[in-house]
């Protein structure tokens, strides 16, 4: 009993933090795409959802014995939770949810006009944006990854061409994955991935077997939590042993897994929040240059989960995510870097 009460009290505490990361602005990808509703909430459900079952282990009785708590009103508050807060913080996840109630930088977004559909405000509305969360991309100082080594020749080679975004630094540079985060969250996938196949196999019994009435219901979705907690994890931990830190040199750029000249890469992108480590950065590049390093490139591919370990669908050469410079100005300076020294593609430039 005592370790499904941890576990309860984890997984509240978890989301949580995943809701006070979104509402306070740390992240901003859920709002790309955004329907009506507004998808923090989600980790604020699931936050008070198993913050219930902690307290519902306090103050209903088991079959080891009466309840630890006996107090009404702690047994008023959990139903207050389940049957008023839920539905309503759910509500607000899918439909509506009152303004006055949303943080202080959406709500100067919409005074603004801006719909809130995308990680940053649009360019209209951008000179009206005061917090911090809505100025990040508007800063001027554009970070840079790593210089290394030294080139005499490569401001010669570089004249006075420009880019973009600004002038091209000496090249090589080296953007490097922060992997902290990569391991954090691979051993704690590991882990949980341990203590839910524990629970599938009953393992010890004297933990499992003959307690409260909610463990059969932890059990059975255990039996789907388990593989995808030991995928993730792995994953996870992959990415940290072997992060692809990215070379960007005068011919090219590269990772340990694979490499590209500039005229092999037809446009750059990113997709996501372009202003956290949650974004990514896509290389579109042609049919005959996939075929050779598609499958290089498959533990970042997105395939499947969102995750890895499959050939992308579409013809595009993705960077691990979590660099440590920002997905927006790394693929400033790969885009400044190509059209300066290997040619300008000007297809349509959309994946397939």
């Amino acid at each position: 009993m005592t370790i499904f009460f941890v576990i309860m009290q984890v997984l509240a505490l978890l989301g949580f933090f995943m809701w006070w990361k979104g509402w306070s602005g740390k992240s901003t990808s859920w709002l790309e795409g955004r329907g009506w509703g507004w998808k923090p909430l989600f980790f604020l459900f699931a936050g008070i959802f198993f913050q219930g079952f902690v307290l519902a282990a306090l103050v209903f009785p088991s079959a080891q014995g009466p309840a630890p708590v006996d107090s009404p009103l702690l047994r008023l508050l959990l139903m207050f939770m389940w049957l008023v807060v839920c539905p309503v913080v759910l509500f607000g996840m899918l439909f509506w949810w009152p303004r006055f109630m949303l943080p202080g930088w959406i709500r100067e977004r919409l005074r603004a006009g801006d719909p809130v559909k995308t990680a940053h405000p649009i360019p209209e509305v951008q000179h009206l944006m005061t917090k911090p969360q809505n100025t990040r991309l508007l800063t001027s100082g554009h970070e840079q990854g790593e210089q290394v080594g030294h080139q005499p020749g490569a401001a010669r080679r570089t004249g006075s061409s420009e880019a973009g975004s600004g002038r091209l630094p000496q090249l090589p540079v080296v953007f490097k994955v922060s992997t902290g985060g990569w391991w954090f969250g691979g051993i704690v996938g590991v882990i949980s991935a341990v203590v839910l196949a524990a629970a599938v196999l009953g393992v010890p019994a004297s933990v499992f077997e003959g307690t409260s009435g909610l463990m059969p219901l932890y059990r059975v979705l255990a039996l789907v939590g388990a593989p995808l907690a030991a995928v993730a994890g792995l994953y996870l931990l992959r990415g940290a042993a072997r992060p692809e830190h990215v070379r960007v040199a005068a011919d090219g750029l590269s990772t340990r897994s694979w490499q590209l000249d500039w005229d092999e890469v037809e446009r750059v992108g990113v997709t996501g929040d372009p202003a956290s480590q949650k974004g990514r950065v896509q290389l579109v590049v042609s049919d005959s240059v996939f075929a050779r390093e598609g499958r290089n490139n498959r533990w970042f591919s997105g395939r499947p989960l969102g995750l890895g370990g499959m050939v992308n669908n579409e013809p595009i050469i993705q960077l691990q995510p979590g660099l440590k410079t920002t997905p927006l100005h790394v693929a400033e300076l790969i885009e400044t870097a190509r059209t300066a020294r290997g040619t300008n593609y000007e297809g349509p430039g959309v994946p397939r």
